[in-house]
């Protein structure tokens, strides 16, 4: 008797054994199925980002990450124009286009570093259109060798727009004047909160000062932190001095510049490096604090 349930026992668990190799060996026997999954991930890792320029519910343009397949120049900006329509469903939440629906590209091409674009007669009934240049100019010079672009309505120039456009056109501007001379354009990178995510919003600011836009750069971002942006530097941090050599240049701050929270200090030498990368033609910026180095950030290429 207890022999005949032993056996039984014994069958019943050679039994469950087998159909649980059978089920593994028929799941791992589909070679289609898992090569298909592979490449479908190999794919997804191979589409290269780049960054556009989207308007947030106050107004700022701030850069945002979209995925482009690998295509001609020109195929990239169409699709980048298409990104930056108002009724674009793709969008992330929070953020929108500003560019017409009904507004056609008629032509597109690159002539070294420069892209022309031929827009529909629509185009001529955007009302903000100081807006949609800078937000054009920023998005599609993020392309590679995009240094300018060219816009045309119907194959005429925009009106006011009549030569190549690069980002010294600025974007989301500030006037910062008390006389008409001696201006000086700086921009300055924050942080615009949009549901829990944080995005980069350059400001470009007009000035009367005459010190190095290093200096402003810091100042702005410590003590003139526009509304509804985030600047992250204390106004109690200053910057001891500076050195800029060939294509880096080294802050060195006071005690003050670290925080305890490490994240903080990340998000701070980034808005700093990008307002650095954004007004000078460099590629590193290190940070030291009373002379000790603490990090440094490199430009993307």
């Amino acid at each position: 008797m207890i022999i005949s349930k032993i056996i039984n026992k014994l069958f019943k668990m050679t039994l469950i054994m087998f159909l649980l190799l059978s089920v593994f060996t028929l799941i791992n026997s589909n070679p289609e199925k898992v090569l298909r999954t592979n490449v479908e991930i190999k794919n997804i890792e191979e589409v290269p980002k780049t960054e556009i320029y989207l308007l947030s519910n106050n107004n700022y343009l701030v850069e945002a990450n979209i995925y482009l397949e690998n295509s001609s120049l020109e195929e990239k900006a169409k699709k980048i124009i298409e990104y930056l329509k108002i009724n674009n469903k793709k969008l992330p939440q929070g953020l929108k286009g500003y560019i017409l629906d009904n507004v056609v590209v008629n032509k597109i091409n690159v002539e070294e570093s420069n892209l022309k674009i031929s827009f529909s007669k629509e185009f001529l009934n955007i009302e903000n259109k100081d807006l949609v240049i800078s937000g054009l100019v920023y998005s599609l010079t993020k392309l590679p060798n995009i240094e300018t672009i060219e816009v045309f309505v119907e194959d005429s120039y925009l009106e006011n727009y009549n030569y190549k456009l690069n980002k010294d056109i600025g974007i989301n501007k500030e006037y910062l004047l008390n006389k008409r001379n001696d201006i000086k354009q700086v921009t300055v990178y924050y942080y615009t909160e949009i549901n829990n995510i944080e995005y980069l919003t350059p400001v470009t600011k007009y000035v009367n000062d005459e010190r190095e836009k290093v200096e402003i750069i810091i100042e702005e971002l410590s003590n003139n932190i526009p509304d509804n942006l985030i600047g992250y530097l204390s106004d109690k941090t200053k910057l001891v001095d500076y050195q800029e050599d060939n294509s880096l240049i080294v802050l060195n701050f006071d005690k003050e510049f670290k925080s305890s929270n490490q994240i903080i200090n990340q998000k701070t030498m980034n808005l700093i490096a990008q307002s650095i990368f954004e007004n000078y033609d460099l590629n590193l910026v290190f940070f030291q604090e009373n002379n000790k180095k603490i990090d440094f950030i490199k430009k993307k290429q």
